[in-house]
Parts: structure tokens; sequence; C-alpha cells
């Protein structure tokens, strides 16, 4: 008979990419979160949070920045992952923003994290709050 020198058997069909892909906590327990790439530095400015979606807005200090990320004190808890315009209150710079995480307080505030969307200027060299 042909002697076909390659096996040709076929075996159970190759999961596909859901079946595959499954969240082990455990593992995930010991991984490392990603790293900022830039340092921030201690900044306090006055911005205006602003999530037109819904009409709310706040004045906010920050605690930190850097050119793309900023740590800001708030009065109110804000859902990671929306987006909010921001906008400092001297001068003119402005950006889009998402939160990335919002912790509360002990004294009934809350601290945010926010990645910058092409913020206008450089946040890091403008001038300090009154």
């Amino acid at each position: 008979m042909g002697g076909d020198k390659y096996d040709r058997t076929v075996g159970p069909p190759t999961p596909t990419f859901p079946e595959t892909f499954q969240l082990d906590r455990n593992s995930l327990a010991s991984v490392t979160p990603p790293r900022r790439t830039e340092n921030r530095i201690p900044k306090r400015m006055l911005v205006r949070l602003s999530y037109p979606e819904k009409g709310e807005s706040e004045i906010a200090p920050t605690v930190d920045i850097s050119c793309h990320g900023a740590r800001v004190i708030s009065k109110g808890f804000w859902q990671p992952n929306i987006r909010l315009s921001v906008h400092s209150i001297s001068g003119d710079l402005y950006s889009r923003a998402r939160v990335v995480h919002c912790q509360s307080l002990a004294n009934a505030s809350w601290v945010i994290g926010l990645e910058l969307f092409q913020p206008s200027g450089d946040w890091t060299k403008f001038s300090k709050a009154p």
C-alpha cells in the first residue's frame, strides 16, 4: 500500500482562543503590573474636572503630575474608565483624560489617577497654584 511517511492521524480539534484563554487569579497575583515610563513630580495646581455626559464638574487640586498622567484629590467618586475633560484654572492647559483609579481617603475625599490624552502644553512646567 502506499508507504506515506507522514502520520495523517487526526486528533481532537485544536482549541479555539476563548477555550484556551482563562483567567487564573493565582497566577495573575504574582504578575507585576506595568510601571510608569516617566516619574510624576509633586505639583499643586487647580484643575476643573468635567464629565459633560452627565453635566458634572468639580474644581480639584492635583497632587502630582507628569506629561501623561496626574493624581487629583476629589470631593466625590469618579467611576474608573470614564472619560473626562481636564482644564487648568490658571493658564490654558487642557486635556482629555481617562480615570484609571479612584480610591477613598480617610477625610471623605477621593484620590483619582488620571491618564492624560494629548495634553496641551507641558503640564509639568506650569507654575504652582496660588
